[in-house]
């Protein structure tokens, strides 16, 4: 057994030394080349807040693509109501959900 182990270790550093001598070429993968292409921040980026609003039109589409389901799909009674009072609300009083966010 302490031959093999011996056998072993040996074998492992004759391939590490063989592999420092003569490197293997390195392929970037996609994720790799995209957290390549992003640049880093620069004291500049934090002297204003960056423009983070969307337009109502982007904030209907999220919402309304939010509040439907499948048609083949009938949830809970509850569950239903409590979409349906979430789309009046934005219907009449321009709200989501509990007037935290007005548009």
């Amino acid at each position: 057994a302490k031959e093999m182990e011996k056998k072993f270790w040996a074998d492992l550093q004759e391939r590490l030394d063989e592999v420092k001598q003569h490197p293997l070429p390195y392929k970037y993968q996609q994720p790799e080349l995209v957290w390549k292409s992003l640049r880093k921040a620069t004291e500049e980026d934090f002297v204003a807040s960056p423009a983070t609003d969307i337009s109502e039109a982007e904030v209907r589409s999220l919402f309304n693509g939010l509040m439907k389901w499948p048609s083949d799909f009938q949830p809970l009674k509850k569950v239903e109501k409590l979409l349906q009072d979430k789309i009046k609300l934005l219907d009449t009083e321009q709200k989501i959900d509990w007037a935290t966010a007005e548009l």
